[in-house]
This record gives C-alpha cells, structure tokens and sequence, in this order.
C-alpha cells in the first residue's frame, strides 16, 4: 500500500511538472497574425475558436456587427474589452490587434486576435491556446465574452460622421422648407391676429 501511494504522489508529481513546463514553453510563442489580410484558420486541436471561416463549423463563432458606429470608436471600444477581460496587449496597427491571457496556476498563454473589416462592417475574432490540444473551451467563453461585450458597447457608441452629415444636411433642409414657406405664413397670420384682437 505504502508503495502505491509513493507511485501515485510521483505520478502526480510528475503531471504538475509537466504542466508547469508547458506553461513556461507557451510563454515563448507569438501569435500568428494575419494571412492575406484575414485571421488564421484554427489548427485541428479543439481549443481555438475564430469568426473569420463559417465553413469551420467546429472552431466558428458569428462575428460582431459594429454597424454605423465611428471607426476610432470601435478601435478605442476594442482596447477597452480586452483590458476589461483581463488581456494585455502586445500589438496593434491600423485594424488589427493582438493580445495575450495568461492561466493563474501554471500560466499558460493564450494569444487572442481581432480584425476591423470596414468593408462589412464587422470585427473578426480569434482566440487560440499556443500549446497543448484542449482548453476545457476556454478560448470559445473568452471570445464569447469579448463578442458579447463589444455587441453591447457598439450600440450605445456614436456613428460615423457620414450618418452625422446626412442627418445635418435634412436638419438644414426641413429649416430651409420651413423659412421660405411655413415662415412667411405663420408671420402673416399672427400680425392679422393682432390688427384683429386691436
């Protein structure tokens, strides 16, 4: 019995330092960056999750929709979520940014990514383990939570100052309307009010 129990404990051991040197060797990697202009495709291993390739059923998750919302506002409302959810981040140009979460206990490094697509209107995300094959879907509930987080942040963010413009221009035009017409007769009907109350 005596014997088991010390195999167990060097088995257990022998785990915990496995673990721990895994997390050291993840501390070594980058992430991959963008490949023509898109996030990378996810490896087989479960855990990584991306937005960017629907036709990845296993590793895809719909993108966010940031609609109308101004350009700075987004970059400035991605900077804020991956704070907020505990990422720092390692990179960022133009529309792309890198990010990394590191695990409590053996501090693991997970990369996460994200796109602006100003085309369609979206921000593409990307969250991979460097090392190992599951991550208990660890990388799918963070991305889940940065999407939902900017979901929620870009309705309450200001528009683009293209929908400023167009809304400023019919302000000018219902009051360009209302001086030459609705004006002049409204001017006329109060005077004849007046002669008439005197």
């Amino acid at each position: 019995m005596k014997y088991i129990l010390i195999l167990i404990a060097l088995g257990a051991a022998g785990i915990l330092l496995a673990l721990f040197m895994m997390g050291q060797l993840s501390k070594s990697g980058t992430a991959p960056g963008l490949v023509e202009g898109k996030l990378s495709t996810c490896p087989q291993s479960p855990n990584c999750i991306c937005t960017e390739y629907p036709e990845d059923v296993e590793h895809y998750i719909k993108p966010v929709d940031y609609g109308s919302a101004n350009i700075k506002v987004v970059r400035s409302l991605i900077r804020k979520s991956i704070d907020a959810t505990g990422g720092s981040m390692v990179r960022e140009k133009d529309n792309y940014f890198a990010a990394t979460y590191r695990s409590g206990t053996f501090g693991f490094v997970d990369d996460l990514e994200v796109r602006i697509d100003e085309t369609t209107k979206q921000i593409h995300i990307r969250s991979a383990s460097r090392i190992g094959y599951s991550d208990l879907g660890v990388n799918k509930a963070r991305a889940l939570q940065l999407r939902t987080r900017l979901q929620k942040l870009s309705r309450l963010a200001p528009q683009s100052e293209s929908l400023f413009c167009l809304r400023a221009a019919a302000l000018r035009s219902w009051a360009a309307i209302y001086s030459r017409s609705i004006a002049p007769y409204w001017r006329s009907y109060a005077s004849g009010s007046e002669r008439h109350n005197r």
